[in-house]
């Protein structure tokens, strides 16, 4: 789905311009997750029943994801990386989003793990953290389950 929404300005309550005729473009769709070795792609099995949705107002993008992977093989690197987002993020650009996994391979003394995107990225880390640590990218794994949000500005 897609369109215009409402307008910005003075009469809208939206703070940002003074020009009623600008309206922001609204998109929503679905996107499909590639889930990879942070050096070598490799060939993942999702589950059916898989979730992927994004919802686009302005440059506003906001990214559901919920799925279980049961196998990643041909993959190299020591971490992972999930591709596929339906739109870049704009560059000089980081944030974070929330998660909640099953059966994930996570340190013991971090157990914190959040999605984080990073300037014209179409994937996203999982990081870990604690309180008087450095964050660190979870170390790869084959087999779980994740549900996630994640919002970011493409350009």
């Amino acid at each position: 789905m897609s369109g215009i929404i409402g307008q910005i300005g003075a009469r809208s309550g939206i703070v940002g311009s003074t020009d009623d005729s600008t309206q922001l473009e609204y998109e929503e769709g679905t996107w499909t997750i590639d889930v990879q070795g942070s050096t070598t792609a490799g060939t993942d099995n999702i589950g059916s029943g898989f979730m992927c949705h994004y919802t686009k107002i302005g440059r506003q993008v906001t990214v559901t994801f919920g799925f279980n992977l049961s196998s990643l093989s041909g993959y190299s690197g020591s971490t992972l990386k999930f591709k596929g987002l339906p739109f870049n993020s704009m560059s000089s650009f980081e944030t974070a989003g929330t998660v909640m996994f099953h059966s994930l391979n996570i340190h013991d003394n971090k157990p914190q793990v959040t999605p984080y995107i990073g300037g014209d990225y179409d994937f996203f880390y999982l990081y870990q953290s604690s309180d008087a640590s450095a964050w660190s990218l979870i170390p790869d794994d084959t087999s779980f389950s994740l549900i996630g949000v994640l919002t970011y500005f493409t350009s």
